[in-house]
């Protein structure tokens, strides 16, 4: 809870006034809005999009003061001040956390291997949670609260899917539409996992696929983290590294951005595909940036090729050009 939310608004609002140096009575709206606003500055820094919201929020709160309808000055003089503060704001702190990063395949099937030589249960059960996640694309949120009542097994050209239905997910809490889940269980290197996933649900007719993780994904995530470090991996892992590093692997595999976005379970017209593009795979030999230089090199390239044979050519040994301008005078 902040400060910037309607009702403390309005105490803040009658704050100001009873503080005022001048009489609020006499003064005009827009000298009155500016006090407001000053005595706004004292109160803690907030993040730039919090400002963004309260836009709508402290205009509300003027005009029910003011006990008429804003002009349009008015409205603006407090867009810009919401503006600026978030500005500041920005200038101060970073406004977003640092971003989980991508796993190449020997990276993730490190960590497996070092989460599953362990003998502790919950460590085996964030190892194969990771897996899902990292094969699928999938939110860790959305695997921990998979069920196993909700698995159906698959066989497609000898290979074998599990297929678990999503009961709510973060884009349909509502469940208005069928979302599946579609494990590949016969990947080469995951097969020390899914070898332990069909022993540990073999007996089991239903209850959590991941029980001991409690549908937590920070107890995931930590398990993650700290056993990243013992197999040596100098990343940022999260909970949320198997999820961006489905989508990467996918961009690289030639996947088009909306094939993903589906596969993902984005809500249609979501930013997260353009976010996923800007955040992680322009970071990479396949991104924009790193395209482009290699575009711009190969172009140089190809630009200093014939000054080189030209440089070779003028360098010849004039009396090997003599020798060759006698046999052929002989030949012919």
């Amino acid at each position: 809870m902040t400060w910037l939310e309607l009702e403390n608004l309005k105490e803040l609002w009658d704050i100001a006034e009873a503080l005022a140096s001048f009489n609020y009575q006499e003064a005009s709206h827009e000298d009155i809005i500016q006090h407001f606003l000053d005595r706004l500055l004292v109160r803690p820094q907030l993040k730039a999009y919090a400002y963004g919201k309260g836009v709508t929020l402290i205009q509300d709160v003027a005009a029910l003061k003011l006990n008429k309808a804003l002009s349009q000055k008015e409205k603006r003089q407090i867009k810009l001040w919401c503006e600026h503060r978030a500005r500041e704001s920005a200038k101060e702190s970073l406004q977003f956390p640092k971003q989980a990063e991508v796993l190449e395949e020997s990276e993730a099937v490190k960590l497996w291997h070092e989460l599953m030589e362990t003998k502790k249960p919950k460590p085996r059960e964030a190892a194969m949670a990771f897996f899902f996640t990292y094969v699928t694309g999938a939110r860790m949120g959305e695997v921990l609260n998979l069920r196993i009542e909700d698995r159906s097994i698959l066989k497609e050209n000898g290979k074998e899917y599990w297929r678990f239905h999503i009961r709510s997910s973060k884009t349909d809490p509502f469940c208005k539409r069928m979302e599946t889940l579609n494990v590949p269980m016969d990947i080469e290197h995951g097969a020390p996992i899914t070898t332990e996933l069909r022993h540990q649900l073999r007996d089991k007719a239903k209850g959590l696929v991941f029980p001991l993780l409690e549908g937590k994904t920070s107890i995931a995530g930590d398990y993650l983290r700290r056993y990243s470090e013992k197999a040596g991996l100098d990343k940022k892992v999260s909970a949320h590294s198997g999820r961006v590093s489905f989508y990467v692997e996918g961009r690289r595999a030639g996947q088009a951005q909306n094939t993903l976005a589906h596969t993902m379970r984005w809500a249609p017209g979501s930013v997260m595909p353009d976010y996923y593009e800007r955040c992680w795979l322009e970071c990479t030999d396949n991104g924009a940036p790193a395209s482009i230089a290699e575009a711009r090199a190969a172009k140089r390239r190809l630009k200093e090729q014939p000054e080189t044979q030209q440089t070779g050519s003028d360098s010849e040994d004039p009396e090997d050009a003599q020798e060759a301008k006698k046999q052929k005078s002989e030949t012919e």
